[in-house]
């Protein structure tokens, strides 16, 4: 396979259980298959510490136009999406295979700014309460307001 951005051939290697494909003296970058990333995300989850080993030139020529995936034989090209809505890092993800393209210190930043599915919930709460908070408790109150109405109209005295 070849590297989605510069071109260099891409090299398998094992971090535990999980197979990825680097390139190792190019720009650096890993290729994730499919769910590979769900298991290499979290920080007590492989050793993604050797990613950080990639042997890779300082100024490599990346290749023109949008990336293609090294993976599908359709070559899709590469989609750029936010990794999490709270972890402030943009990934290339595959539209056809699911694969992932993160480039150099990509995953280290994911596994840094939230290192657990329970961190990026409780930030992610945190973030949506800043929101919305607010505007849900005056809209909170305004629906009891106007059940209140409705009760007091439903279960009013009947008038003779």
């Amino acid at each position: 396979m070849l590297c989605p951005m510069c071109s260099s051939t891409l090299t398998p290697r094992e971090l535990g259980s999980v197979h990825v494909d680097v390139c190792d003296g190019g720009c650096g970058g890993v290729w994730l298959d499919g769910r590979e990333l769900r298991l290499l995300d979290e920080a007590h989850e492989g050793d993604a510490a050797s990613l950080m080993d990639i042997p890779r030139t300082a100024h490599h020529e990346r290749r023109p136009g949008r990336p293609l995936c090294p993976r599908c034989t359709q070559k899709y090209p590469l989609r750029t999406r936010r990794f999490h809505p709270i972890v402030h890092v943009d990934i290339e993800e595959c539209p056809g295979c699911g694969g992932h393209w993160l480039d150099f210190g990509e995953l280290h930043r994911i596994r840094a700014e939230a290192p657990d599915d329970a961190t990026r919930e409780a930030k992610a709460r945190k973030v949506f309460d800043e929101m919305y908070a607010t505007d849900l408790s005056a809209r909170r109150q305004e629906h009891q307001t106007q059940l209140e109405r409705m009760r007091r109209w439903l279960f009013r005295a009947p008038t003779a």
